[in-house]
């Protein structure tokens, strides 16, 4: 199974490394080797990062509906300040209705790292490090390494030419990079 970047951020705030039974959504990225883009002089310039677990996709909407549903204290109008701003959860309809402007199956987006980490450990998984992140960011559609695959800097280049969406589409939308095995 390949894993299904979406190409907006908001994956690496939401990914979910596995851990909770859900093997047929979750794929292994394999041990591999990623070059930082920020490091001091001290550190290496390249990486190696361990095999991991990781969704095949950005939670959804739903998924987040049915883990506010489960949790009051991480709806809209519970959740503590000390936990969200004043933007968390801002374009759903309310508490427990996402609305037209955020659509079950496009990923949810406007929630708080202390959510996301919530959300993950009730699923026994956990937030991915930043060099699991920058693993997978890494690599390309058709190549181990998206540096040098033509696909991926085509496919990136007509993305950041497009005027920003009014919505999020659907996470199955975008086409997977190499993936996992």
């Amino acid at each position: 199974m390949k894993f299904r970047p979406h190409i907006p951020l908001v994956l690496l705030l939401l990914g979910v490394t596995s851990g909770w039974g859900r093997a047929a959504d979750t794929v292994v990225i394999p041990v591999g080797e990623y070059t930082p883009l920020i490091r001091s002089q001290e550190e290496p310039k390249v990486r190696e990062v361990p095999a991991f677990r990781l969704d095949v996709h950005p939670v959804t909407n739903a998924e987040f509906l049915d883990f506010v549903t489960r949790n009051p204290q991480w709806r809209r109008s519970q959740v503590d300040a000390l936990f969200a701003d004043e933007l968390y959860l801002a374009h759903w309809a309310d508490d427990l209705e996402p609305g037209p402007n955020a659509p079950l199956n496009a990923p949810v987006l406007q929630i708080s790292w202390f959510a996301v980490r919530a959300f993950a450990a009730e699923r026994g998984g956990r937030i991915p490090s930043i060099a699991e992140w920058e693993r997978v960011a890494s690599v390309g559609i058709e190549m181990e390494s998206s540096r040098r695959d033509p696909i991926f800097a085509q496919r990136m280049s007509a993305w950041f030419s497009r005027p920003t969406e009014e919505m999020m589409p659907d996470v199955m939308a975008d086409a997977p990079n190499l993936g996992g095995a």
